[in-house]
Formats: structure tokens, C-alpha cells, sequence
């Protein structure tokens, strides 16, 4: 099939003609002019439905679509196969239709052609409609295939299609042309496709020419923002980051066996940290969108896991030997550690001053009242420095 690109000032295509030489089909879908024509691969067997075939053509026609089928091809081969799927390739939607034939096999993979198409089609996810005969058993004997194995080729291919897709029935060549004409508008809504335009409603040249201007601004826009990923932001070199110390209050509760019973305990303590490495805590929870509380809950999993030991040794056996208790003949079944509402919340405000963090976006049920944060560009460039695995 041949083609023609139109390009801009920079050399990319900007439209393309189809083999008529009269439609001007948009790559890309943004610079489409009004009154736009959808091409339909028109996908059946061809000598029990040349009827059925004028009827869908004339009916798509009048809807302004640009037809395509099997008149175009010379013959079914390996070449035209190639073509076949060039032209699908290039169609907007595919139409088939199944009477009482399975028509021409390919011998390399036992299919028809039409099933070929059909599959074809769907593998590349084109929006079908499906056109099935109502009652097979009806249609005279020369519409029928006689052979039982390909007859039954036949009836799977239609169960295919009927499982695969929602299909409608036709029982004539009107009948058919009418399914079409109401199936087909409803098919452009459902699943709005590029289209074509005439040659002479292409974008004008000052058009094209304010189009690259944008194109420009957006290359500007996508190198400031690859510049944001690898810096903070402007005004924050007077706060306190990276390396910087900062000490966290720590709460650490516990439950204790002694003489047969079960206390619980509990006890208040601080531990410095910098803030890189308070970061680093909730930085991988924040890849993806983080509910408020969970961040909360990482940075307590970490201290527990990290902290405890110490707490243990020093503040927990000091509180017990001031309590006239040996730590060491103390069972202890249960504890956690963890840091205040509040300097979780000076944490948060910290982050957001960094530019490290940022409220999430994505949608959710109105029922959901939770807070979300996601990292910024420049946050996910720091947890990366942070976590990634360094070399020995």
C-alpha cells in the first residue's frame, strides 16, 4: 500500500495518505481537522457473501467510513498476507462476518484466512464487531460447508468469536446492513479511534509552526524537570538535611514477666539521628503512593528492629535495677518502639520543606479520608542514593 507523509520543520510526519491518495491520516491524533472518516476492514468469506458485502459497503458509505476488504487483494498468498495485515494495521476498526462457509485454508497453519484476520485483529487489540449468521442450518445447501471437518472448523471459529466478543445476528443482506448501521456509531463511541481527514483540512503552516514552539517549551520543561530530580529545591540550603542531626523522642512499651505474672512497662528515651537517615526509613514505602499512617508505622518498625537491643541494655536495665529488678530474670513476651504524634509531624513538614515529598494524587473512593504521599522526582532520586546497594 502506498503512503505519504507530510512533516513539519523538523522533519516528523505529521499526517499520511492512504493508498487513494484522498485521506490525510494523523500518527499522532492531535492536529486532526473536523469531519473525520473511519476506515473498517470489512473481514469475511467472499463468494456465498458478495451480497452481504455490497450491502455492509454501501451501508458504511453513507456512514462517511472508508471501507476495506479483500476486493483490494489481487489473491490470497503469503505476500498478500503481508498486506493483508498492513491494511488491518492501518484500519480504524475491524467488521467481520460469518454466514454458513469457513472459506480458503492457509495451509501453513490450518486457519482460514478470514479466522486469520480475526485473530490478527484481536491480537493487536482493534476494536471488532462481530456479524454471526442466526441459524446456520437454514441457509441452502451451496451456502453450507459440506465437509464435516471443516464444518466443524466453522462452529469453533463461531464459538471463538462468540466467547471472545459480544456479537450481533443477521438473517439477510438488509438485516446485516441494518445491524451495521446501528452497531457502527455506537462502536466509534465506545472506542474512539484517530480517523482520516481530507488532504486540504491539514493543519496550516502557522499552525505547525506554533506546535513546534510548544514542542520546544516542552523539551525546556522536561530538562528543568530533569534537573529537579537531581537537586532540591530553590531556598533550601538554610535547612536542616542529609547529614544534619536531629534527635527523635522514643517510646518504648513492653510486656514482663515476673513472678508468675504478667506486667506491662513502659519508658521514654531520645536517640540522634541524621536526616538521610531518617529518610531513608520511609523512602522505599513512598515508590508508590503511601497512606499517612503507614509511613508513621515504618519509621517505628525501623527503630524497633534497630534500636530495641540498645534500649535494652542501657535504659531498660537501669529502669529495672532502679525498681531493685534484675533485668535478667525478667521474661520479656512483647514490645515496640516508637516516636509521638508529633515529632512524626515535624518529620512530614520537614520533607515537604525539602522537596522530597509531595501529596499523592491518585483517585479513590470518597470514602477513603486518609492522607497519601508519594516521593517528588527529587525524592525518588535520593532514596535511590540512599537504599541502591553500593560497590565494596
Amino acid at each position: 500500500m502506498a503512503s505519504l507523509f507530510s512533516r513539519n520543520s523538523s522533519g516528523c510526519p505529521v499526517a499520511q495518505l492512504d493508498y487513494h491518495g484522498r485521506w490525510i491520516k494523523n500518527p499522532g491524533g492531535s492536529m486532526v481537522a473536523a469531519d473525520k472518516r473511519y476506515q473498517v476492514f470489512v473481514s469475511s468469506t467472499y463468494l456465498d457473501l458478495k451480497e452481504e458485502r455490497r450491502a455492509i459497503i454501501s451501508t458504511l458509505l453513507n456512514l462517511d467510513a472508508i471501507p476495506a476488504g479483500m476486493e483490494i487483494f489481487p489473491a490470497v498468498d503469503a505476500d498478500a498476507w503481508n498486506l493483508i495485515k498492513q491494511v488491518i494495521d492501518d484500519c480504524d476498526y475491524y467488521l467481520l462476518v460469518i454466514g454458513g462457509k469457513y472459506g480458503s485454508i492457509d495451509p501453513n497453519c490450518a486457519l482460514s484466512y478470514t479466522e486469520k484476520e480475526y485473530d490478527y485483529a484481536a491480537s493487536i487489540k482493534k476494536p471488532i464487531m462481530a456479524f454471526l449468521y442466526g441459524d446456520v442450518e437454514k441457509l441452502p445447501g451451496k451456502k453450507l460447508e459440506l465437509d464435516s471437518g471443516i464444518a466443524n472448523k466453522l462452529k469453533g471459529f463461531r464459538e471463538k468469536v462468540k466467547q471472545g466478543k459480544h456479537v450481533k445476528y443477521w438473517t439477510s443482506a438488509d438485516h446485516l446492513a441494518g445491524q451495521v448501521a446501528v452497531s457502527f456509531p455506537s462502536q466509534i463511541k465506545l472506542f474512539p479511534a484517530i480517523g482520516w481527514v481530507r488532504a486540504d483540512k491539514i493543519t496550516s503552516v502557522e499552525s505547525l509552526q506554533e506546535i513546534e514552539t510548544l514542542r520546544k517549551r516542552i523539551s525546556e520543561l522536561e530538562n528543568q524537570l530533569g534537573v529537579a530530580a537531581h537537586n532540591p529545591p530553590p531556598g533550601t540550603s538554610e535547612l536542616q538535611s542529609g547529614s544534619d542531626p536531629t534527635s527523635l523522642n522514643i517510646e518504648a512499651r513492653f510486656r514482663y514477666a515476673t513472678g508468675g505474672v504478667v506486667a506491662r512497662g513502659s519508658l521514654e528515651t531520645a536517640r540522634d539521628f541524621t536526616w538521610d537517615g531518617i529518610f531513608s526509613m520511609v523512602g522505599p514505602s513512598l515508590l508508590g503512593e503511601c497512606e499517612q499512617e503507614q509511613m508513621h508505622d515504618a519509621i517505628n518498625d525501623w527503630i524497633t528492629d534497630h534500636l530495641w537491643e540498645g534500649i535494652y541494655s542501657n535504659e531498660l536495665a537501669n529502669a529495672f535495677d532502679e525498681a531493685d529488678l534484675n533485668l535478667e530474670d525478667q521474661e520479656i513476651t512483647e514490645y515496640s518502639l516508637s516516636i509521638p504524634p508529633e515529632d512524626f509531624h515535624n518529620i512530614l513538614v520537614q520533607f515537604l520543606a525539602l522537596g522530597l515529598i509531595e501529596k499523592g494524587d491518585r483517585k479513590r473512593p470518597i470514602a477513603d479520608r486518609n492522607i497519601y504521599w508519594k516521593l517528588t522526582p527529587y525524592g525518588q532520586t535520593r532514596t535511590l542514593q540512599l537504599k541502591a546497594k553500593k560497590k565494596s
